[in-house]
């Protein structure tokens, strides 16, 4: 149930930024009421919410990197969400802003005419944890194609990846970028350290299985880490360098397999 909700959730809010694959009013009840991110901005019920935030072409273009979930059961039918994450924002003047964002959801289970129960979400609220803008955020406004294109441009470069999922502690998930994970370390136990651009999260997964939902670009070089080989600078003296100045042990025996493996990738040559 935990592992449905959390994707029903990621794919709710992917889906409103424009990462996701699914229209995101299909999550929404009929009279949902919605919050933020602008200060005293509330709008109520699926239709002025689609006429508000897309009443033209969008003039914001929006990408989501690791995104950290915790879910609060109010009853049976009923669950809280609280969702944090960076939302890199591309306005009309080709501004950028990286925001640290945190979304509060609402989401009930609803019987429909026909009898078949789904999950809708009657309430959002949105908000910025430190950074706030008093201009347009989410509101739709008439822009030219060549703006449009412009703006498309600039999330283009920064990537659309893959997003990984994995379970925190106290019913928690991370939904972290694939590109934006360093290397992951092995803990005591189900615990295992996770290393990205931003900072460091634990999760509870043993390696062998996390190492199943990467792509091919990590490498399993030690039994307790795992390296992801876009990061690695240089491989001498028994450890691995990576372009930050993270060392990473590797074991004696193994370390000519290893080195020859990451040459070959290096060089394209990878199996």
């Amino acid at each position: 149930m935990a592992e449905f909700i959390e994707k029903y959730i990621a794919d709710m809010l992917l889906s409103f930024y424009g990462d996701g694959d699914n229209d995101f009013y299909e999550y929404l009840d009929d009279d949902v009421m919605w919050y933020g991110p602008l200060e005293g901005q509330t709008i109520k019920g699926r239709d002025e919410l689609k006429k508000v935030l897309y009443g033209g072409s969008r003039s914001l273009r929006f990408h989501i990197d690791n995104m950290k979930t915790k879910l609060f059961p109010l009853r049976a039918d009923v669950i809280l969400i609280i969702a944090e994450y960076r939302l890199t924002a591309c306005y009309r003047n080709g501004k950028v802003v990286n925001y640290d964002q945190h979304a509060m959801v609402v989401i009930r289970k609803r019987r429909l005419e026909d009898g078949q129960q789904v999950w809708r979400c009657p309430l959002i609220h949105i908000s910025d944890i430190l950074y706030k803008e008093k201009r347009d955020s989410s509101y739709a406004l008439l822009i030219d194609e060549e703006k449009k294109q412009r703006l498309d441009r600039i999330i283009d470069e920064r990537g659309q990846t893959e997003k990984i999922i994995l379970s925190g502690e106290g019913n928690s998930s991370y939904f972290l970028g694939a590109d934006s994970i360093r290397y992951i370390e092995g803990g005591k136990g189900i615990r295992s350290y996770v290393y990205t651009q931003e900072g460091m999260y634990t999760v509870t997964h043993l390696l062998k299985d996390i190492e199943k939902k990467l792509p091919d670009c990590y490498y399993r070089c030690h039994a307790s880490y795992i390296v992801n080989m876009n990061c690695i600078k240089k491989i001498s003296g028994y450890k691995i360098t990576l372009d930050d100045g993270t060392e990473i042990p590797v074991p004696v025996k193994k370390y000519s397999a290893v080195r020859e493996y990451i040459v070959a990738y290096a060089g394209g040559n990878a199996q």
